[in-house]
């Protein structure tokens, strides 16, 4: 069943959980474009006056950094390219969320009562549920270390210990999967 935004008389308890993972989900949001913007920083020198505006723009300039520090087919790039796989589909439902909210409701046809939202971007519907925002929430939480620490290890590339760093960052990404 579908409700209009203003209706929140059914199932308080779970449409209440969805209100509150979206607010975590843009603080986190705000926290990781933080650590981007850090990272870039830390990596290209001096901020520029032409700094990527916007949380796509900001992810995408520092994967192509990485991308000129690390060269390709390291297994730097790899990890990196993986977390930016990660942090793309995050984006994907923060804006699923902010730009394309139809609806919310609690899917009842299939007992499960899970609460969830119907969202709308480019034409293509998308039904967005509390454990799919709770995943994403967690992938989010875990990408601000490896932000920091594929940063380090970009920044010291013969240092030693790097490899078990990344797989390290690869098996907790790994863990946090759908």
């Amino acid at each position: 069943m579908t409700q209009n935004m203003t209706d929140q008389s059914e199932a308080p308890g779970t449409i209440a959980e969805m209100k509150e993972a979206v607010g975590s989900l843009f603080m986190l949001w705000s926290r990781v474009e933080a650590d981007l913007v850090k990272a870039l920083s830390e990596l290209s020198g001096p901020p520029k006056a032409d700094k990527p505006h916007g949380i796509g723009r900001t992810l995408a300039a520092w994967k192509a950094l990485h991308e000129d520090i690390a060269g390709r087919g390291t297994d730097h790039l790899e990890v990196v390219c993986e977390l930016h796989g990660h942090l793309a589909g995050a984006l994907r439902v923060r804006n699923a969320i902010a730009h394309g909210l139809e609806s919310y409701g609690i899917a009842g046809s299939d007992g499960s009562g899970e609460a969830y939202f119907q969202c709308r971007l480019k034409d293509a519907p998308e039904v967005i549920t509390l454990r799919h925002l709770k995943a994403c929430l967690s992938r989010l939480a875990g990408a601000r270390m490896h932000i920091s620490r594929l940063t380090y290890a970009a920044l010291h590339p013969g240092e030693r210990g790097l490899q078990s760093l990344y797989d390290d960052v690869t098996d907790l990404m790994r863990r946090h999967e759908d």
